[in-house]
């Protein structure tokens, strides 16, 4: 399955009071642009992460692919299922990481 991933810019964003657990709610108006990543997920023997980038997307600052957001889900997903996690992700980077247009949380 290949899917994009757009980028976002906030319009807005505030802070709002402090939660019982600890956290904020926050408040924004947020606008999607053009921008986008590319995901394909295929089935595989295990999970594995592969992270390319378009040129002139510097992807150097990236740890390591288990701690990729996209991973991250894709273990909380297969514990939920009761399910073994054997999936390639397969991430094209065309959002710039840092530049706070929610890449990473939109793959």
């Amino acid at each position: 399955m290949k899917v994009t991933a757009p980028a976002k810019i906030n319009l807005t964003l505030e802070v709002m009071g402090a939660r019982p657990d600890g956290y904020h709610d926050l408040r924004s108006v947020v606008m999607p642009v053009s921008l986008c990543d590319e995901i394909e997920l295929e089935p595989a023997d295990e999970l594995v992460c592969e992270t390319t980038a378009e040129e002139g997307v510097d992807i150097s600052r990236l740890g390591a692919s288990s701690d990729n957001l996209a991973v991250k889900a894709a273990r909380i997903m297969a514990v939920e299922a009761r399910r073994e996690c054997a999936l390639r992700i397969a991430i094209r980077k065309r959002i710039p990481l840092g530049g706070g247009m929610g890449g990473g949380s939109a793959d």
